[in-house]
């Protein structure tokens, strides 16, 4: 999340536009009130500021931010003008959009400068994959989790598909998918906590960790899948189609998992680039369509897969854990494993 800071002294103004950015943009800015000068000096120092919303006539400190911090943005607002709130919002989704493509850059910079394999992608990978089969049992669930360190009792998934391009095989597709993934997957931490599957094929799932607030979940997957939508289609040049399923507790995350595929297939027979179950359910309610009482083309090809992957990626698993407990020793904080 970015941090945006709220300067104004005026605690009716703060709570105007802290409930119309926490409805319109959820689960994007963690949210500050700044009151005085100090306080903002101070914050600026301690946290650092993605954006900072200021009154059209706080021109003295926004000369301020800009001494303190050259790179955070600012955005200027007219008190108490109605008028202004779709303006606001619009440089706000603009600011994300920048701050997103800056946050890319940095982690393809990262991804260059450290190509090593850690336990963690591969523990991220068996997890994800786990939770697209038929069941996953509650011990290795655990197990998987408290090696990420990733309480988790709720969540959704989203799927990735990427286009096949004419004039080459699937096979050559995929590989050339794979240069993507990293940069993908990265990305999808700075959208929220998630775990995300292999590149299979030429799709790409991503489970993630939600909290219990019902009411934002759905605009908040949306804006999610926007964002990265926008993003791959502006560094990669490359259109996918984001299939995205409803939220559920972790062990049945296997049918949000089967929405999120259903979605996608949908999307991309009638070239829509965001799906939900939802919109299949009202087509499906129109068209009198069987979509969702078959299984997907998706799903279809990736299940033999699944198995597979699994199995291969359960005994690297355990290898590279025998492998970490013997470089540290035993302790009494060994991972345990089955």
């Amino acid at each position: 999340m970015y941090r945006l800071f709220i300067v104004s002294d005026e605690p009716e103004e703060y709570d105007r536009l802290e409930e119309l950015i926490t409805r319109c943009l959820p689960g994007i800015f963690q949210l500050f009130h700044i009151e005085s000068e100090e306080m903002m000096k101070r914050y600026i120092e301690q946290k650092g500021a993605d954006v900072l919303i200021f009154g059209c006539s706080d021109t003295i400190r926004s000369y301020t931010v800009r001494q303190l911090h050259p790179r955070c943005r600012i955005v200027y607002v007219i008190p108490g003008d109605p008028c202004s709130n779709e303006d606001l919002l619009m440089a706000l989704r603009r600011q994300v959009q920048e701050l997103d493509l800056g946050q890319m850059k940095r982690i393809a910079h990262r991804i260059e400068l450290n190509k090593t394999k850690s336990i963690i992608p591969m523990t991220e990978n068996l997890l994800a994959i786990l939770l697209m089969m038929e069941s996953i049992p509650d011990a290795k669930f655990q197990q998987l989790t408290d090696i990420l360190g990733l309480p988790w009792h709720t969540g959704y998934a989203m799927m990735i598909a990427f286009p096949q391009i004419e004039g080459i095989s699937p096979t050559e597709n995929h590989m050339r998918l794979t240069r993507y993934y990293d940069a993908v997957n990265h990305f999808t931490k700075q959208l929220g906590p998630c775990v995300t599957s292999p590149m299979m094929n030429r799709y790409m799932t991503v489970f993630f960790v939600v909290e219990d607030d019902w009411d934002v979940l759905g605009k908040a997957a949306l804006l999610r899948a926007e964002r990265l939508y926008k993003l791959l289609d502006y560094v990669f040049g490359t259109n996918i189609t984001l299939g995205i399923g409803t939220v559920k507790p972790v062990l049945e995350l296997r049918q949000s998992y089967r929405q999120a595929a259903i979605s996608a297939a949908y999307g991309e027979a009638h070239a829509i680039p965001m799906a939900t179950i939802e919109d299949v359910q009202r087509s499906a309610a129109r068209r009198n369509t069987a979509w969702l009482k078959r299984d997907t083309s998706i799903e279809f090809q990736l299940r033999p897969e699944l198995g597979t992957m699994a199995y291969e990626l359960e005994q690297q698993h355990n290898e590279a854990l025998m492998k970490l407990m013997g470089e540290r020793g035993p302790s009494a904080d060994s991972i345990q494993f089955g």
